[in-house]
């Protein structure tokens, strides 16, 4: 009976240790989706911000369970990285072999502002994960292994509350990742971007498969991966026989596919075409490319228009629907059904397409290009063809000083490319310039550190286009400069090479409004230009065209500017044109420093209408913190009767008929200026000083003996007070007129330089004024759909105009105060009320008025 009984227990025994192994035992799927939140999105942020893939990402998939200590033999973790909206966890097997766990989800930006956190701004961009697809890179590996392009396996998996995690449990348990290969299959060494780029211009050895590298942009164009800059590449040494070639690792394909919808995005890529939805088309396949450009301007300066065609053919030829059809179909059966037999409908037009897209991008590379060589010797030869196409060939230089292997090659076409740029780098370098024909293709030639040759065909004649770079001295052997144009210098940085950059033309709206108790709500719009070229820094130039529509006055104030970089030397041409019409309201109330202004009438009696118009243009340079400025200037007014017949124009010119008002009067003559600026802060400046002075000498061209000359300097300064949070702002204006002035052209006094005073409340020959005021950043802020700062503004202004004949004593003498915000740190509002002798006005402007 006891050892039936010992029987039975031990069995019982036996069967609960085995039940509680299996319980205990961890799992190795589980069925979840990824983010279900996307889906459950209303209307209005479907109608804002897209439907994108919100379906996909609620999906419930099953997955395998990763297993730190079972993976791979087992994995242990060796530090933590991450994209600009993603974590990872690296990681090392056994062998030494690297691997890499990336998130699925998207985190907000790493470069996201603090102060965007928690509020709608950051919701927005947490929901805009959901126009990525999470499953996309699992289609690239058989599409990238039929073109030849080195990729890694990526595979979904669930990594749980794992004991092996250590300190990373928190941040990284219970997690959807991507798992992957992260470096060579041999465990070998893999190199970033910029160290690849650095051997290349060490060693003209060291090369890499350009039409490879042009094959793999092609693929990424198809697929929709805009996001391909250099910190998206990996790379390896190649396999022949001195291994110099360096073979590129696409990685990070969370771009494939994306795609966008909504009121939102629609808008937003308009300005910016990458975030275009993933069609058919490519609009603006330059900007698509944008955060790409400067990684293709580098690898991809010597495949010509025949290499780019021929690569197009083999990659249209090589993704057969077949193939690309089951790449797609390697994401779970679910995901496919929602959202593949869009993909591959899409992905097989743009494949049919992608010719027009790609050659018009290639058409876009080509038209500046930089070809830099390396810190070894090397012999350029640039030859000029018969049809003016240009052929460059560099050559390695032997130790006996004879030409060895050609590194590069290519012939640029002159219906393409304008602009070539052969760097020496360092080393003895010599440019040899061949050829009976002109080009219109501007060829710069720029020395390296060491000696350098130049020898230019003298039967060529085509000194306009041909440019030399580099230092003065005896070492070099430079051309004549009948023979090109020569840029000459003692500083060494007339050698610089710089890697590529996107700095592309750019357009920006320009949206504002503004408001005052004088003129109302006044709406602003806009665009600003930018563009850049050689060694015109930090741009060619920038332009901007502004229209200010005041809605009571109904009257246009329309103002240009423009700063054109180096045109003369180092110096710059600054061109400013303000267009005060049609139908333009000025304030008139006479001149003097009393002028009439009598409560009883309205307001509106003084609003004069009269159109005016004044443009300068002038060369600038700059010193440190100084820009000293000169040009001319001209100026045009002109009033009529009809439209003034029961405003205070009428009235003044019926006592004053010398002064003409109702004629039509021309100005010219010349302006200059000069500006010190050492704020340390544009928006919110706590220290530092500005001066601002301007010179201008008028003479009228239809107007007989009306001349003057007159100057206005104002100096301001910044101190202060406490943790630069309180700060004392200060500004004194001065200015004066000589000659027969109109009284447009004489010192004024109102509106922000005194505010409670309306603007032009008091004309006459001299000004002097102070503006004083007191800033106070009290506190930051959160509401959810706005973060900002809130401070508190005071100020005192006091002021005066002396005219010819009058005798006035009056120090004018306002005061007031208001608020201050910085919505999302991006720009300032300041609103603030005026209190003076005629009563209180308002303002609400974008920016401190100094």
């Amino acid at each position: 009976m006891s050892y039936k009984r010992l029987f039975v227990s031990a069995f019982f025994l036996l069967l609960t240790r085995f039940a509680y192994s299996q319980q205990a035992s961890p799992p190795d799927s589980i069925t979840m989706a990824i983010n279900t939140k996307f889906d459950k999105a209303g209307k209005v942020t479907r109608l804002l911000l897209g439907t994108n893939y919100r379906k996909v990402w609620a999906q419930e998939i099953r997955m395998p369970v990763f297993h730190l200590d079972k993976e791979k033999g087992g994995l242990k973790i060796t530090g933590t990285g991450g994209g600009n909206q993603t974590t990872s966890l690296q990681l090392e097997d056994s062998s030494g072999r690297e691997w890499v766990l990336r998130s699925a989800n998207k985190t907000t930006s790493r470069d996201q502002p603090k102060i965007y956190k928690n509020t709608l701004v950051e919701a927005i961009m947490l929901d805009a994960g959901s126009i990525g697809h999470p499953f996309s890179a699992l289609a690239v590996p058989p599409m990238a292994q039929a073109l030849g392009i080195t990729h890694t396996n990526p595979k979904i998996v669930y990594l749980g509350d794992d004991p092996q995690l250590g300190k990373y449990r928190d941040e990284f348990a219970n997690h959807v990742y991507l798992f992957e290969e992260h470096g060579p299959a041999d465990g070998g060494k893999d190199y970033k971007t910029e160290k690849v780029q650095d051997k290349l211009e060490e060693d003209n050895d060291k090369k890499t498969d350009q039409k490879l590298i042009l094959r793999a942009r092609i693929l990424d164009m198809i697929m929709g991966d805009w996001d391909r800059h250099g910190g998206q590449w990996k790379w390896t040494k190649g396999e022949d026989s001195t291994k110099n070639t360096y073979e590129p690792t696409p990685g990070d394909r969370d771009k494939v596919f994306y795609t966008t919808g909504g009121a939102i995005f629609t808008v937003m890529a308009l300005a910016k075409p990458n975030l275009q939805p993933y069609t058919d088309h490519i609009r603006r396949v330059d900007m698509w490319n944008y955060n790409t450009v400067g990684f293709d301007l580098y690898f991809l300066n010597q495949p010509n228009e025949k290499d780019w065609e021929d690569e197009i053919a083999y990659v249209q030829k090589t993704l057969t629907d077949s193939l690309v059809t089951r790449a797609v179909k390697l994401m779970p059966a679910n995901v496919y059904a929602v959202s593949g037999p869009h993909i591959l409908k899409t992905f097989f037009k743009r494949r049919d397409h992608i010719k027009k897209f790609a050659m018009q991008y290639y058409r876009f590379l080509a038209q500046k290009v930089d070809v830099p060589a390396s810190d070894k010797d090397e012999h350029f030869t640039i030859n000029t063809q018969k049809d003016g196409d240009v052929k460059v060939t560099i050559n390695k230089v032997k130790k006996d000083n004879t030409t060895g292997k050609v590194i590069y090659q290519r012939t640029f076409k002159k219906e393409v490319t304008n602009d070539v740029r052969l760097y020496g780098l360092s080393g003895k370098n010599s440019f040899e310039v061949t050829g009976s024909n002109q080009t219109p293709i501007k060829v710069r030639m720029i020395g390296g550190t060491d000696t350098d040759t130049y020898h230019i065909d003298t039967a060529l004649n085509n000194r306009k286009n041909l440019y030399v770079y580099d230092v003065r001295g005896p070492g070099n052997s430079l051309p004549t400069s009948s023979e090109a144009h020569l840029k000459l210098s003692n500083d060494t940085a007339i050698n610089a090479y710089k890697r590529p950059e996107n700095k592309y033309t750019t357009y920006t709206p320009i949206v504002g409004v503004g408001y005052s108790t004088e003129d109302g709500l006044q709406l602003v719009g806009g665009v600003g230009l930018t563009q850049y070229s050689f060694r015109k820094e930090p741009y060619r130039n920038t332009q901007q065209l502004k229209v200010n529509y005041t809605l009571s006055k109904k009257s246009f104030i329309v103002t240009y500017s423009g700063i054109f970089k180096s045109v003369w030397g180092k110096t710059d041409l600054l061109v400013n044109i303000t267009e005060r019409g049609p139908r333009n309201t000025n304030n008139f109330f006479g001149l003097g420093n009393v002028g009439e202004y009598q409560n009883e009438k309205e307001f509106y009696y003084y609003r004069n209408r009269y159109d005016y118009g004044v443009a300068d243009i002038r060369l600038a340079h700059k010193f440190d913190k100084w820009q000293v400025s000169g040009g001319l200037i001209t100026e045009f007014y002109i009033a009529s009767r009809g439209s003034n017949f029961d405003h205070f124009f009428s009235q003044y010119d019926q006592e004053h008929p010398e002064e003409r008002l109702f004629d039509t009067k021309l100005y010219e003559g010349v302006i200059g200026g000069a500006v010190y600026d050492s704020r340390n802060n544009q928006t919110f400046p706590s220290k530092g000083v500005t001066w601002r002075t301007t010179v201008t000498g008028l003479t009228g061209l239809n107007v007989g003996g009306h001349s003057s000359a007159s100057f206005l300097s104002t100096f301001s300064f910044f101190v202060p007070i406490k943790d630069s949070t309180i700060v004392l702002a200060n500004r004194t204006g001065v200015g004066h007129i000589v000659g027969k002035g109109e009284f447009f052209q004489m010192m004024n006094l109102g509106g922000l330089t005194l505010q409670g005073f309306h603007t032009s409340r008091f004309i006459g020959n001299t000004v002097l004024y102070n503006n004083l005021e007191l800033r106070a950043k009290l506190f930051n802020f959160n509401a959810y759909v706005l973060a900002s700062s809130f401070g508190l503004v005071a100020f005192n202004d006091a002021g005066r105009v002396w005219l010819k004949g009058e005798h006035s004593s009056t120090i004018h003498d306002t005061y007031g105060g208001g608020i201050f915000l910085t919505p999302y740190n991006a720009f300032l509002l300041q609103a603030v009320l005026g209190k003076s002798a005629d009563g209180y006005l308002s303002y609400i402007t974008v920016g401190f008025r100094f």
